[in-house]
Order: C-alpha cells, then structure tokens, then sequence
C-alpha cells in the first residue's frame, strides 16, 4: 500500500498538467459528481473517474470519482503507477482496453490488483484551445468489449466535464 503525503504536494499536484490549469486544487464540483455518476449508470459500470496527471509529480489529482475501492475511495489523488488516464492524457485520444490483463502493455500495472480495474474506457477532456486538461474514465473488474457508440458516448460527456471546467475557470479555458 502506498501512503500518499497529501499536505506535502497538494498545491503541486495540478500545478503544471497544462499551461490552462489552475494551481491550486479545484474545489469539489457537484457538477463533476453527478457526471461520474451518470457515467457508472449509463455503462452500469461500479468505477468512473475525472483526473489530471501532473507530469512531474508522481501523483493523479482525482477530480471526482465513483465507485474505488478502499483504501482508495475519497483520496485526493493516486500515484501515477495507478494511473491508465495518463496514457490518454498524453496523446490526447481515447484508450480503449477491454482486459488489461490480457495485455502485454497493461498486465502489469498496479491498477488490475489495486483497483480491481481490468477494463478501461478513457477519453480526453479539453479546454476552448484544444489543449488536454483532464481526463474521462470509466472501469470495472471484468472484461468488456467497448463499442465504437461507448467511445461516442464517453466523448459525449467529456464535453459536458469541459464546459464545467470552463465554467468554473472561464480565463483558464480560454486561455486568457
């Protein structure tokens, strides 16, 4: 088990995800919760996630999520060796894996024990640049074949997860 020092990097940790993010932790946003929640009901999967990898810390801020497992329900952030969202955060396109222990890329990492995540639906969420700011996801601990109308579906949200960013931080979404 890893013990995370939360106060230790708590204003670090989304300080440098984007050049468009703010540097201090957002506050709890009803708007992202009911996005995650709406995400486990519309997949009837038990696990979504909104999330942003800082890429110089070793850490996931967890923006909102349902449905983890303890001892990692209502942390702040996981460590990165958690993390299937930065992949998709790093290029910036959806990551689709219906059993990462049956991949060669994925069967290792932390997330299929930990987590109890075998399959995966992630998609960027991206502020009115275009830039990645966070990220969309849904799992659970069996394999599912994702369809092209699940990837529609998740992208479809991640614009609502956008909007709610810019609303909430109208000069950062602009990059103003």
């Amino acid at each position: 088990m890893c013990a995370i020092d939360v106060n230790a990097y708590e204003d670090q940790v989304m300080h440098s995800v984007t050049a468009d993010l703010p540097t201090s932790r957002p506050s709890p946003s009803a708007a992202f919760d009911a996005i995650t929640r709406l995400t486990t009901r519309l997949f009837d999967a038990p696990m979504a996630m909104i999330s942003a990898v800082d890429p110089e810390a070793a850490h996931q801020a967890l923006l909102s999520t349902q449905g983890l497992p303890e001892p990692w329900a209502g942390l702040p952030d996981l460590p990165v060796s958690h993390s299937f969202c930065q992949r998709v955060q790093r290029a910036g396109a959806p990551l689709v894996i219906e059993d990462a222990r049956d991949s060669s890329d994925f069967r290792d990492a932390p997330a299929i024990t930990a987590l109890n995540m075998a399959a995966y639906l992630g998609v960027p969420v991206r502020n009115l640049k275009g830039e990645v700011v966070c990220v969309l996801g849904v799992a659970e601990g069996a394999r599912r074949d994702w369809t092209e109308d699940d990837i529609a579906t998740m992208q479809d949200l991640a614009l609502c997860v956008g909007d709610e960013f810019e609303r909430r931080h109208p000069a950062d979404a602009a990059g103003a």
